[in-house]
């Protein structure tokens, strides 16, 4: 599904998240480790990818649930998910302060249509939180499915 230079690329973007410097080598223990956990997390349980249906239905039911916008400023004048608490996908690590503090916390993260998500998703499990997880299509496809929408 994911070509090796994505991984390569997705690996450097969590590197630079975690450590805020541009190169990660090997002697940044913490960073290959994270990484490497992270990797073999997905290997074990999937992408984390969940549906906009799915989203919907869960966040009408669950307590434990945070929904994350990660979109742009301008992006998130065009409506968000009820509920979800938006943080730029580029302010994320300066931003664990808005994060929940449970680490088992479900988090739903979405964007336009799901690449950046996938990159909070896959950054907020370097970060330590367990159930994180990109919505599928992001707010275009919720939107599509007929979904709530505030604006």
């Amino acid at each position: 599904m994911f070509t090796k230079k994505f991984l390569v690329v997705l690996s450097l973007a969590l590197a630079v998240l975690v450590t805020g410097s541009v190169v990660a080598t090997a002697t940044d223990d913490a960073v290959v480790q994270a990484v490497n956990n992270f990797l073999k997390d997905i290997h074990e349980q999937g992408w984390y990818v969940v549906t906009p249906k799915e989203v919907n239905t869960q966040r009408k039911v669950r307590q434990n649930l945070f929904i994350l916008d990660v979109r742009t400023p301008g992006e998130v004048e065009e409506g968000t998910i009820p509920g979800a608490v938006t943080i730029r996908l580029s302010d994320l690590a300066q931003s664990l302060d808005k994060l929940p503090e449970e680490k088992d916390t479900t988090i739903y993260a979405y964007c336009k249509s799901g690449t950046r998500s996938a990159f909070a998703a896959a950054s907020l499990h370097v970060l330590g939180f367990t159930e994180a997880y990109t919505m599928a299509g992001g707010i275009m496809a919720w939107k599509e499915a007929g979904y709530p929408v505030e604006e």
